[in-house]
């Protein structure tokens, strides 16, 4: 059976804290640590892609519930997001961004360039784990 990068990382980071929380006197300090770390970085990376995806799409000219039901938008949205929460450097969370409005900007073009499109958006989040 393959574990999936998603559980791995979970067991990785439940062996550190556990780990962690073993070690006498200031163990329970660095699990906690630890916690919070993961916390506020998740949420401060959030924040910082939110930021730059209501940048881009403040651009579009198009109604809210049209960009709602592209399907294709939808998929290069929950892609470009999982890449960018993972990336650290701004300039890789800059590239989803750009490839998200462009993303939507040629929804309405062939299946192939679509393709092509959502390559690249994997192929930067592959670079990014």
């Amino acid at each position: 059976m393959k574990i999936s990068k998603n559980i791995s990382k979970e067991i990785i980071v439940s062996t550190v804290k556990g780990a962690a929380g073993a070690v006498p006197v200031v163990g329970s300090f660095l699990s906690s640590y630890i916690e919070l770390s993961e916390k506020l970085i998740v949420s401060k990376r959030h924040k910082e892609w939110q930021n730059m995806v209501e940048e881009k799409l403040s651009k579009i000219d198009s109604d809210m519930l049209e960009v709602a039901n592209n399907d294709f938008f939808y998929s290069c949205v929950q892609t470009a997001t999982i890449g960018a929460l993972k990336a650290y450097q701004n300039e890789k969370c800059k590239l989803f961004a750009n490839a998200l409005y462009n993303s939507y900007i040629i929804s309405n073009i062939a299946d192939e360039k679509k393709t092509n499109i959502s390559f690249f958006i994997r192929q930067v989040q592959f670079a990014c784990s």
